[in-house]
């Protein structure tokens, strides 16, 4: 300051590039990287996979040469809640626990059924259901995957996660598994009293977000899709979802002989119901009744294989549903022995069902940023396919911006041709860390502050700044600045 005059020179000081990363605390879950060659669950033409019982064993049925040829695929083995790989017996003990915690000390695990198999192969999924112990009780207790990469069930979600949408079981038989490709769910269903009427009541569990969904209930009582006005309680049977939507295949014995409803509900039902997320609410669909002229017990587990057959199971046979039920494994004695040896009480059957070609959308840890959806559905083996007008450079989800980063490791390729199961390809996206730069005056003479007239010319924020930009600071509108005690000036930046 010179003494002489009332003019103070001055310098605003620096523009301070201060770099703030905007996205910096979300926390994403970690992810297995898996998926290794010949580590995930492969069908062929007419290959069928079995879950038995309270066992964790999963056998393959494969047809080699016009004959089934049968193979345990799955270990007992199961990862408890600590990372300790236990016997899959020791952890039915376990969800015994938590079984009497919900419904009382004569509940326990009965079943691990409602198989299903995700549609890249990597996993099985089972419900792990209870008696329930109490009139109002809640029998399915948790939701079971077994990783074919590492070869062990785990829990994956169980009732404590679930408050109000946990499935009651008034009258319940929870056989009926299945997995949407689409919307990566695994769906099960079971047969409930609703009002006074017996329903199928459905519900999904959707893997990328962790949520369980409550989808709601089909608009037919069970009397009037099996034509029959006696008793009924609940039916065995099963689901699958495919391309063209859900449908279910249930069987009953009425006085002795066996019948079948088909219940096919179209895909936009299916996602009309992910999105209301309402138990009360009503599933249309169509039905068609069948007579099972040649079964010899109800069955309880339903599979469609690549080629579109139908099979179903029940406690020691395996049936060609289109061909008039005709046995295809359990007559012969060396069938018996093996279903025997394995425990098969009973058997819920799955497969990899329907060709086509689904895009994914995931952040870098495997979670889902937008929706997946089919490229093509309903393709043959040899179709060619190339999905690269659905790669996005960028994704915005929750205010959050995604840039592609690469396909996924282990993706199918971009372009190539439908081979023996559906094409999964997966994009890959990284959150674009966004910086901003920050303008401030400071005077020369610390011991003088900076009047609100030269503090109102400081420039706004550059915003929205991505790594590697260049940034050139902003000039203030005015240089020179006239204040009662002098003339406050700009002598310009540093940069920090």
């Amino acid at each position: 300051m010179n003494k002489n005059t009332n003019k103070i020179k001055f310098k605003t000081l620096s523009l301070l590039l201060a770099f703030v990363l905007i996205v910096s605390t979300i926390n994403f879950p970690n992810v297995n990287a898996m998926n290794k060659e010949g580590n995930k669950f492969s069908v062929g033409t007419k290959g069928i996979y079995l879950l038995h019982n309270l066992s964790g064993k999963i056998t393959e049925f494969k047809k080699v040469e016009n004959k089934y040829s049968v193979e345990v695929v799955s270990q007992t083995k199961f990862k408890n809640e600590n990372g300790d790989i236990i016997e899959f017996s020791k952890a039915m003990e376990m969800l015994n626990d938590l079984a009497i915690k919900v419904n009382g000390p004569n509940s326990k695990i009965t079943q691990t059924n409602a198989f299903a198999l995700s549609q890249d192969g990597k996993y099985a999924y089972s419900l792990a259901s209870s008696s329930s112990g109490k009139a109002n009780g809640k029998s399915a207790i948790a939701i079971l995957r077994y990783d074919a990469a590492n070869k062990y069930w785990e829990k994956i979600s169980d009732i404590d996660d679930w408050g109000d949408k946990a499935p009651n079981a008034k009258v319940s038989s929870y056989t009926k598994g299945g997995y949407d490709p689409i919307s990566s769910s695994y769906v099960f269903s079971s047969s409930e009293a609703i009002d006074g009427k017996v329903l199928e009541k459905l519900w999904a569990y959707n893997v990328d977000r962790k949520e369980l969904i409550p989808l709601g209930y089909v608009d037919a009582k069970l009397k009037d899709l099996f034509k029959y006005d006696g008793k009924i309680t609940a039916v065995n049977g099963d689901l699958f979802v495919n391309t063209k939507g859900l449908t279910f295949v249930m069987s009953l014995n009425i006085n002795g002989e066996f019948k079948a409803v088909e219940y096919e509900v179209p895909y936009s039902e299916l996602e009309e119901a992910y999105t209301m997320k309402d138990k009360t609410h009503i599933i249309s669909g169509k039905s068609n009744l069948l007579s099972l002229k040649d079964a010899k017990a109800i069955f309880n587990g339903e599979a469609i294989d690549l080629d579109g057959q139908k099979f179903v199971s029940n406690q020691n046979h395996i049936y060609d549903y289109d061909n008039n039920f005709k046995v295809i494994f359990g007559d012969t004695e060396e069938d018996k022995e093996y279903l025997n040896i394995h425990g098969a009480n009973w058997m819920d059957s799955a497969t990899i069902s329907s060709k086509g070609v689904i895009v994914k959308y995931e952040d870098e840890y495997g979670n889902s940023i937008a929706n997946s959806f089919f490229h093509l559905k309903d393709q043959i083996k040899g179709t060619d396919y190339d999905t690269s007008e659905h790669k996005k450079s960028e994704i915005i989800n929750n205010s959050i911006r995604y840039v592609f980063k690469e396909l996924k490791a282990d993706s199918d390729p971009e372009k190539g041709t439908i081979e023996n199961y559906n094409v999964i390809v997966t994009y890959v996206y990284k959150v674009e860390k966004e910086y901003k730069a920050t303008h401030k005056f400071e005077s020369e003479d610390k011991t003088k502050k900076l009047p609100k007239e030269v503090i109102d010319l400081v420039p706004a924020v550059k915003a929205n700044l991505k790594d590697g930009s260049k940034v050139t600071p902003t000039e203030p509108t005015k240089k020179e600045v006239e204040v009662a005690d002098g003339t406050w000036k700009f002598k310009g930046y540093d940069y920090q």
